[in-house]
């Protein structure tokens, strides 16, 4: 090529092409040194605008001194028929070039070029100037181990006129910020935001946002969706993947408040990975990158198995499961980390055990607890056998006395009547005996009210004793102490027989009863039917029928009776029989 910028810089070859200018080659004719000439297109160079900005980004790059960062030698000016730009030529290739070569790579080794980017783009933002196309492509990979931005072409000073024309969108569509799109105001934030999805691009070699077409794509940015860089690299950590989701934010206040925070981000996360001098680290990474990579993994992986095991010894088994795997995601063929994940993997394996004995264990005590409980509550009333004493008639245990509420007041009230004699059986009666007339000559007057009053000895008098407090209650003194009965009277007095010493088996043979009615032989509650009782011959046996007061209103207090046993005169059991109700019907009541 023969053509020459400003009677200098001789072109020897074109190098590339942007939406702005064409790059080339050329020669210093009086310093002698390559350089790299940006020439404006033809189309542009005759709008005053777009000369304009061209010219701005040679002020702009002209004010940064950055060994990342080209060096401006010379530019056309505003009175220039063609618009150029003279800068350092960079032997090496793009960013982009040497990560379809080498890349994806480690975080430690991606981390070590985004901290130099980050460099530069902090030197930037401290003499005003905003980026705002960080991409793979304006970044070059000098041969001599030393990164470079470039292509200033778009960018913005924030201290003069600015020169985007209204509702135009200038920058690479795939690393603008949402507020770019939105066409907000926009400050060095917009550069973090594009420094993310260049980390991103570094270790999965893909950009976070991605679609079929601008639109797509655009709604992806401002909806801020995409993909967590460790699903695409598993040797990704959550510190490094907290770092990337920082520069991502949807918001700007949400992002690092500028470049110096991105560095010094940076700059923890490769310390804590033994990684200091990050310039001479750098260079050799960009120079041999497998090689650098292959010497580092042993590092690495032992870094790694550290935090595994520091994680591991307060507890965080999660954090330092993932640790090793992302010691195996660097080595594959590594043994310790395989060995903390076996020894991880029991200690889980037992707590697990442990875990799950305890759950049974106390699942077991509950249900024995409630089984008790229930068994409780659900337990039928056992009513104690007493044995009869030589007392008066207040020995029947309170638990079988309707009345057992009344009785629990401190004093007892205690009523003394006279006991009237029981009505005596038709078959018990002693022949021989007539009735007596009654002095009006009326029909004979009953026994039961000629005979003669007994005298009551008050200091046999006892009140009747409180209900036992482990006594068994049934239903139906649930459904007694939620209806208390009236208080009634306690009755007549009844003469039980003295305490038996031996006795005879004897058949008793009980008939029906009252509705819902309680049956008592000597105190002892028994049913209707035939029963075997063993009973002292010769003596009198009190029959109690308590009947139930809900179901048969008009019965009094209890129906009771006295029955003497004798000996049949053939032998054998002997036996008697008594049926309530008849009985009730010649006392009159009716409905029994």
């Amino acid at each position: 090529m023969d053509l020459v910028f400003g009677n200098r810089y001789r072109v020897e070859e074109q190098v590339g092409s942007g939406g702005m200018a064409t790059v080339y080659r050329g020669i210093d004719a009086v310093l002698k040194r390559p350089v790299a000439v940006k020439v404006l297109h033809p189309h542009l160079a005759s709008r005053d605008d777009a000369r304009r900005r061209f010219n701005r980004e040679a002020q702009a790059i002209a004010r940064l001194h950055h060994q990342n960062i080209v060096d401006v030698y010379d530019y056309s000016g505003d009175h220039d028929d063609q618009s150029y730009l003279v800068t350092e030529f960079v032997h090496g290739r793009t960013l982009t070039e040497f990560c379809l070569a080498h890349g994806p790579f480690l975080p430690q080794s991606a981390a070590l070029i985004a901290h130099a980017i980050a460099g530069a783009l902090r030197h930037a933002h401290g003499q005003g100037i905003i980026h705002r196309d960080i991409k793979p492509d304006n970044l070059m990979i000098a041969k001599s181990g030393v990164i470079k931005l470039m292509d200033f072409g778009i960018a913005t000073a924030v201290d003069l006129e600015q020169m985007t024309a209204t509702g135009a969108i200038l920058g690479s569509p795939a690393h603008m910020a949402p507020e770019q799109i939105d066409g907000a105001e926009i400050d060095n934030r917009v550069d973090v935001f594009a420094f993310g999805t260049l980390l991103y691009y570094l270790v999965t070699q893909k950009l976070p946002f991605m679609a079929s077409n601008p639109h797509a794509l655009f709604r992806k940015i401002l909806e801020c969706r995409y993909d967590p860089p460790s699903r695409h690299n598993p040797a990704i950590g959550r510190r490094f993947e907290e770092i990337v989701a920082t520069c991502l934010a949807r918001e700007p206040e949400d992002r690092f408040s500028g470049m110096a925070a991105v560095e010094d981000a940076l700059a923890a996360y490769l310390r804590d990975h033994q990684m200091n001098d990050n310039a001479q680290l750098l260079s050799r990474f960009l120079k041999a990158p497998e090689q650098f990579q292959l010497e580092w993994k042993p590092a690495l992986v032992q870094v790694l198995c550290e935090e595994g095991r520091e994680q591991a010894r307060v507890g965080s088994l999660a954090l330092a499961i993932d640790a090793y795997n992302r010691a195996l995601a660097i080595d594959p063929n590594a043994t310790e980390p395989r060995k903390g994940l076996s020894d991880l993997t029991s200690r889980s394996r037992r707590k697990r055990r442990f875990r799950t004995a305890g759950m049974a264990a106390v699942i077991a005590v509950i249900v024995v607890l409630v089984g008790v409980g229930v068994g409780k509550l659900l337990e039928p009333g056992e009513v104690p056998k007493l044995v009869p004493e030589p007392a008066t008639a207040f020995n029947v245990p309170a638990f079988a006395d309707p009345t057992a509420d009344r009785v629990k007041a401190d004093p007892p009230k205690v009523q003394l009547r006279p006991a009237p004699r029981a009505e005596p059986i038709a078959h018990s009666k002693p022949s021989g005996v007539q009735p007596a007339e009654s002095a009006q000559g009326g029909p004979p007057a009953n026994p039961a009210e000629t005979a003669p009053k007994e005298p009551i000895d008050t200091a046999a008098v006892k009140p009747v004793p409180a209900a036992p407090a482990n006594a068994v209650r049934t239903r139906r003194t649930k459904r007694a102490r939620k209806k208390p009965p009236t208080p009634r009277s306690a009755g007549p007095a009844v003469e039980p027989p003295p305490a038996p010493e031996t006795g005879t088996l004897v058949t008793v043979i009980l008939g029906s009863l009252p509705p819902s009615a309680h049956l008592f032989l000597n105190g002892q509650r028994i049913g209707v039917g035939s029963k075997k009782k063993t009973l002292i011959m010769g003596t009198k046996h009190v029959l109690r029928c308590k009947p139930n007061r809900a179901q048969c209103p008009q019965c009094p207090d209890y129906l009771e009776r006295k029955v003497e046993v004798k000996p049949l005169p053939g032998g054998g059991t002997p036996s008697f029989k008594c049926d309530f109700r008849d009985w009730a019907r010649t006392k009159q009541l009716p409905g029994l």
